[in-house]
């Protein structure tokens, strides 16, 4: 893909941390996308309490491929050598049904055996621990392989969801199936965040604050 797709998946605000809006955006039309870019309008980041006024287009950048790209804008260069997502298997999980609405409920019934935590640390703050809630809705579906495997199975799916502090996304939670089996990806979209994701409760995945570079997968 030349360029991220027209429409975003999500929009979002934090009004209260000053972004007055947000989207979520896919880079690739098809299957699971190479990477997935947020980017926040916020009239004065970087200059909370002072009357300096300094518009910026914060963004965020998570590859979901260990294929390697370059990508570039005005403002920046990013060339990430793999994927941020950490995939893991998902135990007790039923056999992936024949009909994609179906499916589509089998994944909305699997995210919701994930929970997770937040906890925001910001220079001159108290860290601020926060419950992030599961959108009950995915902002994505696709297929994960690619059409020769997917012709050979029928059942193979995907559906990207996000996992929010108030609207704001913290963690990007993607289920995929391959016909017979269930695997579950995981991925920061906040930077100055420790982030905890659990299955039935259980911590799978932690991460701590990172803001990533330009050859990163989370930049």
């Amino acid at each position: 893909p030349k360029q991220l797709e027209s429409k975003p998946l999500f929009r979002y605000d934090d009004i209260p941390r000053g972004y007055v809006d947000g989207a979520v955006w896919r880079l690739g039309k098809t299957g699971r996308p190479l990477a997935v870019v947020t980017t926040e309008l916020h009239p004065r980041y970087g200059m909370q309490g002072t009357n300096r006024s300094n518009p910026r287009v914060v963004y965020e950048l998570l590859s979901l491929t260990d294929v390697r790209f370059s990508s570039r804008s005005n403002d920046l260069a990013w060339s990430p050598a793999k994927s941020g997502l950490t995939f893991m298997a998902i135990a007790l999980a039923p056999s992936p049904a024949d009909s994609k609405a179906k499916r589509l409920r089998q994944m909305k019934q699997l995210a919701r055996r994930f929970s997770a935590v937040q906890t925001v640390s910001e220079p001159g703050t108290e860290n601020e621990q926060l419950v992030l809630r599961l959108l009950p809705q995915n902002i994505d579906r696709y297929v994960p392989a690619t059409d020769e495997v997917a012709s050979r199975s029928p059942r193979s799916d995907g559906a990207m969801f996000l996992f929010v502090a108030g609207r704001m996304p913290g963690i990007v939670l993607l289920l995929e199936t391959d016909g017979e089996k269930w695997q579950f990806g995981v991925g920061r979209l906040s930077a100055p965040s420790t982030l905890i994701l659990s299955l039935d409760d259980k911590p799978v995945w932690t991460v701590p604050r990172d803001f990533g570079g330009s050859s990163e997968p989370y930049f």
